[in-house]
């Protein structure tokens, strides 16, 4: 956060790869939904866009 509490960052990206192995059981939706109720209670961004994209 800059001085004056204002974002210090307009945008950010997230990407992840999950060894296949481990597909399926929940991990990252779980962790997502954690990190956006991170960076929305704390403020550090001016607004939260996403987009996914699966590999079949």
């Amino acid at each position: 956060m800059g001085k004056d509490g204002s974002p210090i960052y307009d945008e950010s990206e997230l990407g992840y790869v999950l060894n296949q192995a481990f597909w399926g059981r929940g991990y990252m939706p779980e962790a997502g939904a954690g990190l956006i109720d991170y960076v929305t209670k704390e403020r550090l961004f001016q607004k939260n866009m996403g987009e996914f994209a699966q590999r079949k």
